[in-house]
């Protein structure tokens, strides 16, 4: 007998991938998606890094229309770090989101930024703490996608900041995302 190679179906083919806030149109013929939402990293105190942004991951079934796509910031860095920003999804009467992590402190005895949540989802799950200074620096917490910078410069969506001790430098946490499968 001859064998045939057949290609599945029924799977997702195509991701879009929010990191500002707006609109996603449901594309003709698509009826499910899977979304997963990250909110914003907290940033950097001069004693601990920042918390990292929440995340939920859900499947929907999708009726055409549209979304509401609001993308959490990360926080700001300074002597006491500021929380990171919700993200949120909104599809009809369904709302899937993930809160900022919290900023991170100017005392190590007050503890590190801790971590965001995801609520709404099929999974829902807490960023990351961040970390107390050690040698000179302090760490950011990781996200779903990963960790943050240890100083200025980029890292994982929704990763909490780091720093560099008292003057030398501090990080903002990374803005959250929402990326969708479908």
């Amino acid at each position: 007998s001859d064998l045939s190679w057949v290609t599945p179906g029924g799977g997702f083919s195509n991701i879009t991938v929010f990191t500002s806030s707006g609109t996603w149109s449901v594309p003709a013929g698509i009826t499910k998606c899977k979304v997963t939402v990250t909110g914003g990293g907290g940033g950097s105190g001069s004693a601990t890094g920042g918390g990292a942004g929440g995340t939920s991951i859900t499947y929907l079934s999708l009726s055409g229309g549209s979304a509401t796509i609001t993308i959490g910031a990360g926080g700001a860095s300074g002597l006491t770090g500021s929380s990171g920003g919700t993200t949120s999804f909104v599809y009809s009467t369904t709302t899937i989101s993930a809160t900022g992590g919290s900023g991170g402190t100017s005392s190590s005895s007050t503890g590190p930024g801790s971590g965001g949540s995801g609520s709404g989802g099929t999974l829902n799950l807490n960023g990351g703490s961040g970390s107390a200074v050690v040698l000179g620096g302090s760490a950011g917490g990781a996200s779903l996608w990963g960790g943050g910078p240890a100083t200025s410069g980029t890292g994982a969506y929704g990763s909490g900041g780091g720093g560099q001790g008292n003057s030398a430098g501090f990080s903002a946490g990374i803005a959250g995302v929402i990326v969708i499968e479908y």
